[in-house]
């Protein structure tokens, strides 16, 4: 008489010592396909034999070659779900068939209740998923808000937000980096090696920058006050405006040449910062809301002409002392340029820039005048009138050239008298 199905787990682990071939499952197995063997978590199909098959106390599988030392070797029973047993009308119902058909059932509940050992689970109660310690592996991207995240991504996207102390010259930073750097904290727009915060806008954006030192009020506390910066309206002539610091200016009637705007009637920002050490010289860089970028700077209380620039990057790259002197240090102010035509003199100098700052208002060239239109000494020639003939740039001359835009006024007589020829003029609008 076949004793009543008792439920174990279908399931027998080993260590293999590289010797032995024999390996024994515990549990009724009905067909030998029913049982997979693994080696090291890989199915095995051939190599090996099965006996035991209806022994209720299991049985044996023995590989032709032993496994090798250290491999781990996995016997479990996993059934198929569909019928193998048919009964016919008027058939024999015999007890032993109808008790394997049944324990066949048995045994896929059994394998079912194993299963879910090792599937997440949580309290019928409530509470949050339990993983059992294990790890969850091959999901995706998270996308809504509540995802989960992969040690990849969420590894990604610390290293996008890090803070990465100071400032290096050496260092790769990368899109959400921040850094210190001369007193301020910056924010990496988008990766970079090597190019300095502050010097470049499209890298680089200030989050917090370095203020000056508080005036002491009482007991020696200090004033914070000045340590935090925020833009400042501009009032009057942007001559007076040599403190470091953020500027603004909407009000359209304030900006005139005679405050000394870059451009008539046009409102715009000033960034304003020391340029060297000792704090004394000073470089003034204005947006105007056209969308114009020019920069001047100030040696020792003289300032010089606005230089203008085809870009903000353009604007923004102009940050060391050395590199604004090539730019400014030979341009004439207005106030010098009045006092050579006022005297008939003529004017000396280089260009000191990229060939693209040519031609922008307070630069100077030399040009050839239409022989129709009259050009004496201090008179004002529209651009159309004249063509740039010589233009220094880096120790060559060029000859010949476009048409200048704008207003231009003459610096002496023509070298063929009132009309005609070649001149020095400067482009005063």
């Amino acid at each position: 008489m076949k004793s009543i199905y008792k439920p174990v787990a279908p399931y027998t682990a080993y260590l293999a010592n590289g010797s032995t071939t024999s390996f024994t499952y515990n549990f009724l197995l009905l067909y030998a396909e029913d049982l997979s063997v693994y080696i090291d978590q890989e199915l095995q199909t051939t190599g090996y034999t099965i006996d035991g098959v209806f022994s209720e106390t299991g049985g044996t599988v023995t590989f032709l070659t032993p496994p090798a030392k250290g491999k781990k070797v996995y016997l479990v029973r996993l059934v198929q779900l569909y019928r193998i047993i048919e009964y016919q009308d008027n058939g024999d119902l015999l007890a032993d068939t109808v008790n394997n058909d049944f324990d066949r059932i048995w045994q896929v509940l059994t394998q079912g209740y194993w299963a879910l050992q090792f599937c997440m689970r949580r309290s019928p109660w409530g509470g949050p998923w339990e993983g059992q310690g294990f790890r969850i592996s091959d999901i995706a991207d998270p996308i809504d808000d509540q995802d989960a995240v992969t040690k990849k991504y969420a590894e990604e996207h610390y290293n996008m937000n890090r803070w990465r102390a100071d400032w290096s010259a050496t260092t790769a930073y990368y899109a959400h980096d921040g850094v210190h750097c001369d007193g301020s904290s910056w924010y990496c727009e988008h990766d970079n090696t090597g190019i300095r915060p502050g010097s470049n806008t499209y890298y680089w954006t200030m989050m917090a920058q370095k203020g000056d030192k508080g005036d002491k009020g009482d007991q020696g506390v200090a004033d914070a006050q000045a340590t935090f910066k925020t833009a400042i309206k501009l009032d009057g002539s942007l001559n007076n405006y040599i403190t470091p610091g953020l500027y603004y200016n909407d009000d359209t009637a304030q900006a005139t040449s005679a405050n000394v705007y870059p451009e008539n009637n046009i409102e715009g920002e000033m960034e304003v910062y020391y340029i060297d050490p000792a704090n004394t010289d000073v470089v003034q860089k204005f947006t105007s809301s056209k969308n114009n970028y020019y920069a001047r700077v100030n040696w020792g209380g003289k300032w010089s002409a606005w230089l203008r620039f085809a870009t903000s990057t353009d604007l923004a790259n102009y940050y060391t002392k050395t590199e604004i002197n090539a730019k400014f240090a030979n341009y004439y102010t207005k106030s010098e340029v009045d006092n050579l035509i006022s005297n008939g003199g003529g004017g000396g100098g280089d260009s000191s820039g990229a060939s693209y700052e040519f031609g922008a208002v307070g630069s100077y060239a030399l040009v050839t005048v239409s022989d129709a239109f009259p050009c004496g000494e201090g008179g004002s020639i529209a651009g159309s009138s004249l063509r740039f003939s010589s233009v220094y740039d880096g120790g060559k001359v060029y000859s010949g050239g476009s048409t200048p835009a704008g207003t231009w006024r003459a610096f002496g007589n023509s070298v063929i008298g009132n009309c005609g020829g070649l001149i020095l003029a400067a482009r005063i609008a």
